[in-house]
């Protein structure tokens, strides 16, 4: 072995011996996922596997963007706990954004993935010169699915055919609802939406539901294992349209903010599940200005653990759904 080919070789060993973290990354256009883009992801994760990194294509597809996939894959990991580690990246080209990922990340154990017809994306991957780190992981086939029949689908309301589309734990009406209220959005202006939601979202607040919300605080401060964040209710009209959201929290007051005008007990407590991750993140002193931007591993964890803890909570407390 020549002094070059030694050097690079005590180069690779150092790399690998100072793996920080073993991470999938599965690229794709997912306009919208599937139940076959479910399963790929699923069988990407191992016991090792610490996240799973989905870099989402941000260019639409017959009206389906990304804003709507996103919600989809949210979708699946509130009713799918072993998504739990899946987060949503958005990129213009996500195939060179796994390269760029390997390049730049050469003390990650890189499970580069990809599922039916896609072997070429990563062919240069294979080599182990270049990529020692990286691992070329071929999912299989997943059934015979297709985004394009399932944008079909969705256009025509054949709830049949999206049953079939998408996991048995997702409900239907709940997918197919994703798309229904965007592209209502996006036709109406913000008066004609406030009066569209209001039948759906208007819930009087009482004084006595607090004590629905004290309780689940309690429970989310156990779950998480957690301080109790100082919680302020916010029964205001016109709050969330001239602050343009329902809740949030202040890392320096270990405060959440909620609104509760016009919106049922359900909604009002997922929001504080979310706040209250991100409270545990800053506990954990991992809160950064960039935690709550779409997409980032802190908003993800909040998104999923919310999920997880309603489920649960609502359990055990249906009348929150009444």
């Amino acid at each position: 072995m020549n002094l070059e080919k030694t050097v690079k070789y005590i180069i690779e060993r150092i790399l690998l011996e100072e793996i920080t973290e073993t991470i999938s990354i599965y690229p794709g256009a997912f306009k919208p996922p599937h139940k076959g883009h479910v399963e790929t992801a699923l069988k990407s994760i191992d016991d090792n596997t610490e996240r799973v990194i989905i870099f989402m294509s941000t260019k639409e597809r017959e009206d389906v963007d990304f804003e709507e996939a996103k919600q989809v894959w949210d979708l699946y990991k509130a009713n799918i706990p072993e998504l739990e580690k899946v987060e949503i990246h958005p990129t213009p080209t996500p195939v060179k954004a796994v390269y760029d990922y390997a390049k730049d990340n050469q003390t990650h154990a890189i499970r580069a993935v990809f599922g039916k017809g896609e072997e070429e994306r990563f062919k240069s991957l294979l080599d182990k010169e270049k990529y020692p780190h990286v691992e070329v992981f071929d999912a299989g086939v997943v059934g015979d699915f297709s985004a394009t029949n399932l944008r079909q689908a969705i256009r025509d309301k054949d709830l049949e055919t999206i049953k079939d589309y998408i996991p048995y734990q997702v409900n239907v009406d709940d997918f197919l609802s994703i798309f229904n209220i965007q592209k209502e959005i996006k036709k109406e202006d913000r008066y004609l939406q406030e009066a569209r939601y209001k039948k759906f979202l208007n819930e009087g607040w009482e004084d006595s539901k607090g004590k629905v919300v004290g309780d689940f605080v309690n429970y989310v401060s156990d779950y998480l294992s957690i301080t109790k964040p100082k919680i302020k209710l916010i029964n205001q009209e016109g709050y969330t349209q001239e602050y343009h959201s329902f809740g949030g929290y202040i890392p320096s007051e270990e405060k959440i903010m909620v609104v509760v005008h016009n919106r049922n007990m359900a909604d009002i407590l997922r929001t504080i599940a979310h706040e209250m991750v991100h409270h545990m993140q800053n506990l954990d002193d991992r809160l950064t200005p960039k935690s709550g931007e779409d997409g980032s591993p802190d908003e993800n964890e909040a998104n999923s653990l919310a999920g997880v803890i309603m489920r649960q909570f609502g359990r055990e407390n249906p009348h929150i759904y009444e």
